[in-house]
């Protein structure tokens, strides 16, 4: 199969990314024995944590290190004639221990790897030229060609001041998919992030000819209250298609509450729980509609 690159996103904190993208990636590779990278896009480096690799360890190669290494090669006018797959598998998926490369993946999870975030990420967007893509565009694609992985998941920042950063990100998938939580706040935010999703997915067909499709929502820390009244949230709050909602929420947990940013998923901590299960009711969901949707293009 083509990798399929995933972005999930919501400007709007705390509604479950990367809870969601940690469990997600969890169940794709060790339930489901798919070939997963997640990468960290967000300077804390929450998701680098869920992993068990600490921002703070400078042994992990990082994100930053990559995005400096293909703004360098666009600014030397590389880009074109320079294959960077071999650099993106040796700087990134790959640790360096005495000058030899070995495979660096997530040690309990046997078929996922990640691309670790930094704290000097942050300095490294701010290099990048704000309207222009094809730094992150131009690493997804080497990172699809290298034919290593199913799933590209990414967890994007929330913050405003990144949305251009975000956009790129989704700019360069295949497939934009937004958690959100019951709350008019979190609405408001997915509502102008779809606004985005519309122009960007115009621009992204013009510019490089593929389709970037909305793989659909999903309801995250839903109440009993909530779960009767997510229809009427949708209808009188946000102007998306019902259709696009995925019939699977996250209901509320106390595990994930009092989860924290703990080095592993909640479907590794709680396997048990209602939350766990409900992921990989979701995970196979959207495996379905992926489908769906790859045999009707």
């Amino acid at each position: 199969m083509n990798t399929k690159v995933i972005t999930i996103a919501n400007p709007t904190r705390d509604v479950g990314k990367t809870t969601s993208t940690a469990a997600i990636g969890d169940i794709l590779a060790r339930k489901m024995n798919k070939r997963v990278l997640v990468i960290d896009t967000t300077s804390p480096g929450d998701l680098s944590c869920r992993f068990g690799c600490s921002p703070s360890n400078h042994a992990n190669p990082t994100l930053d290190i990559l995005l400096s290494e293909e703004l360098n090669a666009q600014k030397e006018q590389r880009v074109g004639d320079l294959d960077l797959t071999p650099f993106i598998l040796k700087g990134i998926m790959y640790q360096k221990k005495e000058n030899v490369f070995t495979l660096k993946k997530a040690s309990k999870y046997e078929h996922l790897s990640i691309i670790c975030s930094s704290p000097e990420l942050n300095f490294v967007y701010n290099l990048m030229d704000y309207d222009d893509n094809s730094i992150i565009t131009n690493l997804l694609e080497h990172l699809k060609n290298c034919n290593e992985f199913d799933y590209i998941l990414i967890d994007t920042p929330p913050s405003y001041t990144l949305r251009n950063i975000r956009d790129h990100f989704i700019a360069g998938s295949d497939y934009l998919l937004i958690p959100l939580v019951p709350s008019k706040n979190s609405l408001a935010g997915v509502e102008r992030l779809v606004n985005s999703f519309v122009r960007i997915s115009k621009h992204s067909k013009i510019q490089k000819g593929n389709s970037l499709q909305l793989l659909g929502l999903f309801f995250c820390n839903v109440s009993c209250k909530d779960e009767v009244d997510i229809d009427s949230y949708v209808m009188d709050n946000i102007a998306v298609d019902k259709s696009s909602f995925f019939r699977t929420s996250i209901p509320q947990s106390t595990d994930i509450i009092n989860y924290g940013n703990v080095d592993a998923p909640i479907t590794v901590l709680f396997p048990d729980s209602s939350a766990s299960s409900k992921y990989v009711s979701l995970v196979e969901e959207m495996l379905s509609r992926i489908d769906n949707k790859e045999n009707t293009t």
